[in-house]
């Protein structure tokens, strides 16, 4: 999905993005009953 719509970065769990050195904070932007 990320490469059809030209994501650059795209990562399949949590921990996967939480590791990455640059990331400082993650926005959830879904609906609340939705997670």
């Amino acid at each position: 999905m990320a490469s059809s719509h030209n994501i650059p970065h795209a990562a399949s769990s949590v921990e996967e993005i939480v590791a990455l050195p640059d990331v400082t904070g993650v926005a959830i932007s879904t609906p609340p009953f939705l997670h």
